[in-house]
């Protein structure tokens, strides 16, 4: 009889060839990420500072950050290093623009090539997080790529003042995968490493005090409840809960000034909703990429598209969203949430939203998209779906390379900003306060004129427009200009100080003398009011009240050596010889020429 014979089928499990494992492993996968992020914005090394809100944050205060010495100031002053206690609290941002100023500060460019080094980071820790959510790492990494190459976070690196959004995006994705690393393996140091991070995310933005509420929500989608042993439990909100006292503590003695509810709040959230789809379609269709966004129907239109595409794929694949992509879906609407409830408060005449704040919430989608791929039918679907994802990562790439020229310098930057947003008024009055720089006066009243056309009541163009003109020697026509940013905006500081400033190259004195006092009334920290208001009196020959004013000008600047040489000149004409020798003496040591010669000449 003839044997039947049986054959047993056997599941072949497919292996990744070799390379792929090879990079896609560490440390060859984070390796590359470095890599492919300064073949795109390695340019960064020849752009210059000075674009928008970096003359605030940092060429203006280059003095200050040069110097460790000033390190105490990153805790106690507000983001912008002021005494006006604005909203934004972000020491850590600022201790991060210290350490660029202290070793590189005759090289503006290093503040781009640390955001790029950031990115790069970000990119190597979202890699991590993908990996420890159960994904493969083929498709982590070719995931990944598509938010390291994205030109919609050009912004994110190219612009210096982002670095408070790159930097919650590495922290905050950290202290996530530290928090999952701690509830699969049971270990307390990755709970004390998860404080750390979140602690570094307190400090660098205020979007990170919902970093703990995110954990919670993938501790019960995952299925861990009851996973994590009550001490860890105890330890980690105890460590949340001393965070967040320690944070909130320090920003209270430092934000004086409240945030209103035209800037912040549900008014400004349900203006600004159509971001969320707008993100969605920058991200991978950049379409009216502007570094001062405004809203258009087509990027709308796009976005929603998009997320249409993206449920339908989770139904008709997964069978409905699965607890992964929730998690996901979670993580994007949290955090972009508090940057859609943030309006300017010229509204659309500044900018209606800014793409670098879409930095950590687009992470969110990119681990919805993972775990659609990882739904789709094995083989050919899936095989096709990482080969376009690869093809779309080189061309979003090759385009973030070309688009990042337009950040180059702060004049290419306006002008493309505007060229992308004609309806931006700051844009325009921020171009005319570069023409000022280099002595263009004439086009810079054109840019202000402008932008006082697309917004009638926009006070600082009023401003802008008056220092132009007061540089062409027209002090009349300036404070024109002034009066007309005070009627806007009757407690303008820089409206009040410029007038008076006017008023005393007119050889208006007494009215100076107001308008210095006024502007003393509305930043009495301010150093030049008072030396100003000083010199002013002097021209009266009011000698003690130009005394009192050096002397608190130097009382808040004890390093001040104009204020010393000139309450010097003011003792010397008041007869106090032996008083105004100690002053010149004093500046002369801080470096003050004119004050070593008064010595040598009338202090024998």
């Amino acid at each position: 009889m003839a044997k039947s014979q049986t054959k047993k089928n056997k599941t072949v499990k497919k292996t990744e060839p070799v390379w792929w494992n090879r990079i896609t492993g560490a440390p060859y996968v984070y390796f590359l990420f470095f890599v492919a992020a300064f073949v795109i914005y390695g340019q960064v090394l020849g752009f210059y500072i000075g674009k928008f809100d970096e003359d605030l944050l940092i060429s203006g205060n280059l003095g200050i950050l040069k110097d460790f010495a000033n390190l105490k100031m990153a805790f106690t002053r507000d983001a912008f290093l002021s005494f006006m206690g604005v909203g934004f609290y972000r020491p850590l941002q600022t201790v991060t623009f210290m350490i660029d100023a202290h070793f590189f500060h005759d090289r503006g460019s290093i503040f781009y090539l640390t955001n790029m080094l950031l990115h790069a980071a970000t990119c190597s820790a979202l890699f991590w997080l993908l990996t420890l959510l159960g994904n493969s790492r083929k498709s982590s990494f070719v995931f990944t790529l598509l938010y390291l190459t994205t030109p919609l976070f050009v912004h994110a690196i190219a612009w210096a003042p982002s670095r408070g959004d790159l930097l919650i995006g590495l922290t905050g994705i950290l202290s996530v995968s530290f928090f999952i690393s701690m509830v699969n393996t049971g270990r307390y140091k990755y709970g004390a490493f998860t404080l750390l991070a979140f602690l570094a995310a307190m400090f660098s933005k205020e979007t990170a005090v919902l970093i703990p509420l995110l954990m919670a929500i993938w501790y019960f989608l995952a299925g861990k409840k009851g996973k994590l042993p009550i001490p860890a439990l105890v330890m980690l909100i105890v460590g949340f809960l001393l965070i967040y006292a320690a944070y909130f503590f320090l920003r209270a003695q430092v934000v004086k000034i409240p945030t209103s509810a035209a800037e912040f709040g549900i008014g400004p959230f349900f203006h600004n909703i159509r971001t969320l789809p707008e993100y969605m379609a920058k991200f991978l269709i950049p379409l009216y990429l502007s570094p001062m966004s405004g809203f258009t129907v087509t990027n709308t239109l796009l976005g929603l598209t998009l997320f249409a595409i993206l449920a339908f794929l989770a139904f008709r694949f997964s069978r409905g969203v699965n607890k992964m992509q929730l998690f996901g879906i979670s993580w994007f609407l949290l955090f972009a949430t508090p940057g859609v409830m943030y309006s300017h408060l010229l509204g659309g005449a500044a900018y209606e939203y800014l793409e670098h704040r879409a930095y950590l919430p687009m992470a969110g989608i990119i681990i919805v998209v993972v775990f659609l791929f990882n739904s789709l039918p094995a083989g050919k679907i899936q095989n096709l779906s990482l080969a376009s994802a690869l093809l779309m990562s080189l061309v979003l790439g090759t385009y973030s390379f070309i688009y990042a020229g337009n950040y180059e310098n702060p004049m290419v930057f306006y002008d493309y900003t505007i060229k992308s947003n004609p309806a931006s008024a700051m844009a325009l009055s921020n171009r005319g306060l570069i023409r000022a720089d280099f002595k263009d006066y004439q086009g810079a009243v054109a840019d202000y004129e402008k932008a006082i056309s697309i917004k009638p009541d926009y006070s600082k163009a009023y401003v802008n427009k008056g220092v132009s003109l007061a540089a062409q020697n027209d002090n009349a026509g300036a404070i024109e200009q002034y009066d007309l940013a005070i009627k806007f905006e009757p407690d303008l500081f820089q409206a009040h100080f410029n007038k008076a400033n006017s008023e005393t190259g007119l050889k208006q004195y007494d009215d100076a003398v107001l308008e210095y006092t006024r502007a003393i009334r509305i930043m009495p920290q301010y150093v030049p009011a008072y030396t100003a208001r000083a010199s002013a009196y002097y021209s009266q020959k009011n000698l003690a009240a130009a005394d009192t004013d050096f002397t608190t000008a130097i009382r808040l600047d004890p390093k001040n050596g104009m204020a010393l040489l000139n309450r010097g000149k003011v003792r010397y004409n008041g007869t106090d010889k032996a008083a105004a020798c100690a002053d010149w003496r004093a500046a002369a040591e801080l470096g003050n020429s004119e004050a070593r010669d008064l010595l040598g000449n009338y202090c024998k």
